[in-house]
């Protein structure tokens, strides 16, 4: 039980005033004797007993109200930690009520202020306690820390060397193979190359116009440098020249030059790139006089190779949905399909191929094509021959093999009729001493088993989905409703048109180069040129396959078009689409592409050599204006054959009369 110090302080001074009262009036009594003796006696003990009386009164006034308050604040002190109020004059009840209360309102508000008190106490300290957690979190942070820190002292000291020794180590390091690129280039003095055309060839450059050799098609002999990377890199170059020339000590002189260089100053310069090594970067400038010149050689250098990433991709379960929109060109349409047959169902095995098709007109040859492709899904078609090589040494001159080589050659023209191959094999088998020629045969036999397990799997090739659209055509339109009408999730989408060809190894490429949310891939595909013009006539064109050639006289790299693309159905719509409102070919490549480059997705843009686009020819409308049917003429002379091939068209009556003139000459010598 703890003692209110308040309530003793105030009983020492009621006993002290009481002591005091009875106190006083001794005295006075005692002056009183004196008074008396001194003739006041009378008047003085008059005064006496009025003091005494008042005295005593305000002392039992002051006591009888400081005991009631004093009481009552312990009562309740004590009786609030048990959870109820103890009044004096009854014992305590729940709620805090109880019998025969003294002063009500006055314990009530001692009340009410002991309980605000003791809920400040309890908040401070939980302030405190919280505080204590606290401090001594940090201290434990602060103790694995310098833990830490000593653990990397002792390494470093049971290694011999500290970090900052390692530092400094890669540091000269690097600067010494910067030193080493430098003294590999070709800067101060020639290197020897095997022909002329080991040479690197510098470009030229102002402070507005680069002059570039290597222009391809989308580019000038003279332009402007529209790749900002580029514009950066010479206008750095150029203002790094000029604060040289403009330091107090460049060229190795002793004293500032007395001109201020300026950017007006600079006449031009020359770079030159080495792959393997860096840039260098020659530059003229007008000096003080008419005649004199400054000339700066720099060079940036190539650090070594990083490795910044080395992961598995796994694309076994990565579907691509190839979009090909379609209004009539059934026989374009057909030979698609072939290629289709071939790369998807036969080697990839995880395509699907989603027709958007705008009209009427070719549709029922269009779902035949789409079906016999279904039947035919693993196999080739009746209509295509197979070529027989294992019978050709066999000598159909003698008698006794003359029905097999008829039954090989006569019959043996498509899968379909495999079962002739057995009875070919069974026909050579009777026959004795032939059993020499007998390997050869039985793996046509092996063949025909092996094709007549892929029929059980043709049926089964049903990835494909035909959307018809009675309305114009819209080749936007029809990408964006194809892309739109996938239903199984984020897949990976391949914008096609009916005149490519792709090989299996660029489905891959395009699985490697499309992340969802990452990257989207725009490949550079070779376009083809006039097969006519390329082997001379018609009749000297070899199959499509074997005109698949990356050379100069046989197509370009179409670097400026932007239709084939690889790109994930979720970017594809977080992106927007395309532009339906264009109605026709063009325009909403460029569009969608534009849309990708504004964003923050990596757009991969590289040549693929497993994607090509066949020649077709290409129709000028006379109702177009003259400047249209003008370009239209040059797009059509730039894919009808490369410059050389177009020359010899051009100067074909020349080169006629110069073979007919040769050929006379050559038999009048012989004559």
């Amino acid at each position: 039980m703890r003692i209110n110090s308040k309530a003793l302080n105030k009983t020492y001074f009621v006993v002290f005033t009481f002591l005091n009262c009875i106190h006083l009036p001794v005295r006075l009594l005692k002056l009183s004797l004196v008074m008396l003796r001194r003739s006041l006696l009378g008047w003085l003990s008059r005064v006496g007993i009025l003091l005494v009386v008042a005295c005593c009164c305000l002392s039992l006034l002051y006591v009888i109200t400081c005991s009631n308050q004093t009481d009552e604040p312990i009562a309740g002190q004590t009786l609030a930690r048990a959870g109820g109020m103890a009044f004096a004059g009854g014992p305590s009840r729940p709620g805090g009520v109880g019998v025969n209360p003294v002063g009500l309102g006055g314990r009530e508000g001692f009340q009410a202020l002991l309980q605000e008190r003791e809920e400040e106490h309890r908040q401070h300290i939980a302030s405190l306690k919280k505080q204590i957690a606290q401090l001594k979190e940090a201290l434990q942070e602060r103790s694995e820390q310098l833990k830490g820190m000593q653990d990397s002292l002792e390494k470093a000291r049971r290694k011999g060397t500290g970090d900052v020794v390692v530092e400094e180590r890669s540091h000269n390091d690097l600067q010494e193979f910067l030193r080493s690129q430098l003294s590999r280039s070709e800067v101060h003095t020639g290197v020897r190359l095997p022909s002329e055309y080991a040479v690197v060839p510098f470009e030229s450059f102002t402070l507005q116009r680069i002059y570039q050799l290597e222009t391809g098609l989308t580019r000038h002999p003279e332009e402007k440098p529209v790749r900002k990377d580029r514009r950066d890199e010479l206008a750095e170059v150029i203002e790094s020249a000029l604060n040289a020339l403009n330091a107090p000590n460049y060229g190795g002189e002793k004293t500032k030059s007395s001109k201020v260089y300026t950017p007006s100053d600079f006449i031009e310069g020359l770079v030159r790139t080495e792959k393997d090594k860096g840039s260098l970067y020659e530059l003229s400038f007008r000096a003080e006089h008419k005649h004199q010149f400054r000339q700066l050689l720099l060079f940036r250098p190539f650090g070594p190779l990083m490795k910044l990433k080395n992961e598995m991709l796994e694309t076994t379960n990565m579907p691509i949905n190839i979009v090909l929109p379609l209004s009539q060109r059934a026989d374009k349409f057909r030979q698609f399909m072939q290629n289709f047959r071939e790369v998807c169902v036969k080697q990839d095995g995880r395509v699907h191929l989603t027709v958007v098709y705008f009209g009427k007109d070719q549709m029922n040859e269009v779902k035949g094509i789409l079906e016999n492709v279904s039947r035919y899904g693993m196999c080739q078609s009746p209509d295509e021959p197979v070529e027989v090589t294992e019978s050709a040494h066999l000598d159909c001159s003698e008698l006794d093999l003359r029905p097999c080589c008829v039954r090989i050659k006569g019959h043996l023209r498509s899968y379909s009729e495999a079962d002739e191959v057995n009875r070919a094999v069974d026909c050579l088998e009777s026959i004795q001493g032939h059993a020499g020629r007998l390997p050869a045969l039985q793996r046509i036999r092996h063949l025909s088993i092996q094709r007549k397990k892929l029929d059980s799997l043709e049926l089964n090739f049903r990835n494909f989905t035909l959307i018809q659209l009675n309305e114009e055509f819209s080749r936007g339109r029809g990408l964006d409703v194809g892309a739109r009408a996938w239903k199984g999730g984020n897949v990976l989408l391949f914008f096609c048109d009916v005149d490519i060809f792709f090989t299996a190894e660029f489905l891959n490429t395009c699985r490697l180069n499309a992340q969802p949310g990452k990257k989207v891939f725009y490949p550079v595909l070779f376009s083809q040129y006039n097969p006519a013009v390329i082997y001379g006539s018609h009749d000297h064109i070899p199959p499509v396959e074997q005109q698949l050639i990356l050379k100069k006289d046989t197509g370009f790299w179409r670097d400026f078009g932007f239709g084939m693309t690889c790109q994930y159905r979720s970017d594809f719509i977080n992106i927007g689409g395309f532009d339906v409102d264009i109605k026709g070919w063009g325009g909403e490549d460029v569009h969608l592409y534009r849309k990708y480059l504004h964003s923050n997705l990596m757009v991969v843009r590289a040549p693929s050599r497993g994607l090509f686009h066949l020649w077709h020819e290409k129709h000028c409308a006379d109702e177009l204006l003259p400047d249209q049917y003008k370009m239209c003429m040059q797009s059509k002379a730039m894919n009808e054959a490369s410059h050389g091939q177009l020359g010899m068209l051009l100067f074909r009556h020349e080169i006629e009369a110069h073979l007919r003139k040769q050929k006379q000459r050559g038999g009048a010598k012989k004559a």
